[in-house]
């Protein structure tokens, strides 16, 4: 059974990276679902990148990465 991210208690985690395209094609490489539609930013026209792919279990990973400067968005 997919782990349910609607219920109380944890529903995902984020792991930086660097390198979000080189990051991706590494993951796919070794054969684990990336959700291509989350790729994107939290904020139009702003720097920053994110996108989902999944563990062994079906448990969502968050990969973001920060602006130039290492500083959030928001």
């Amino acid at each position: 059974e997919r782990p349910r991210t609607n219920s109380l208690g944890l529903s995902h985690l984020t792991v930086g990276v660097n390198d979000p395209d080189r990051t991706i094609a590494e993951l796919k490489a070794r054969g684990v679902p990336v959700r291509e539609h989350t790729r994107g930013t939290f904020v139009e026209g702003v720097p920053g990148y994110q996108f989902l792919f999944e563990d062994p279990d079906g448990f969502l990973i968050e990969a973001y990465t920060t602006w130039p400067d290492s500083a959030f968005p928001y």
